[in-house]
């Protein structure tokens, strides 16, 4: 039986690249690479789609999750790999910065909503686009309460 290990280290390195560990905890890494400008997106990391905001559905820890975000987007990767994305939607700041907006508007939303309806109602006008219509019909019964989660 192999039993796994606490990773201490800083950085990986792959392929003789060096990828350093990044953002403001241990639950939320990111992987980035100096010399290339990579960012390899952690869990907070998505790319102009619903959110999956169920494991964070309070105001607070929305709002930790955006300045996690403003970390990775102070490292100004030229390539960012979303950890939940679309090949066609943006691989570069502009996803840190659309997740960041994204998550304002859901707490706006989740202020202003009295039910999930609501709520999915608001960010489907905010972001008519967006696929992953299943992840925010979820996320939308937790932020409302009407779904126990975790």
């Amino acid at each position: 039986m192999v039993l796994p290990q606490v990773f201490k280290e800083k950085a990986i390195d792959f392929q003789g690249l060096t990828f350093e560990l990044v953002g403001l905890d241990h639950y939320r890494t990111s992987l980035f690479n100096k010399e290339l400008k990579v960012l390899i997106g952690g869990i907070d990391v998505f790319n102009e789609i619903h959110v999956f905001l169920a494991d964070t559905s309070s105001k607070a820890a929305m709002e930790a999750w955006i300045e996690n975000l403003k970390v990775l987007q102070a490292l100004h990767a030229d390539i960012i790999v979303p950890s939940h994305g679309s090949i066609e939607k943006s691989l570069n700041n502009q996803a840190l910065t659309a997740t960041m907006d994204y998550l304002r508007t859901a707490v706006q939303a989740s202020e202003e909503s009295g039910t999930s309806k609501d709520f999915v109602a608001k960010l489907e006008a905010a972001y008519p686009d967006y696929a992953n219509k299943g992840v925010l019909e979820l996320s939308a019964k937790v932020v409302t309460k009407e779904m126990p989660w975790g």
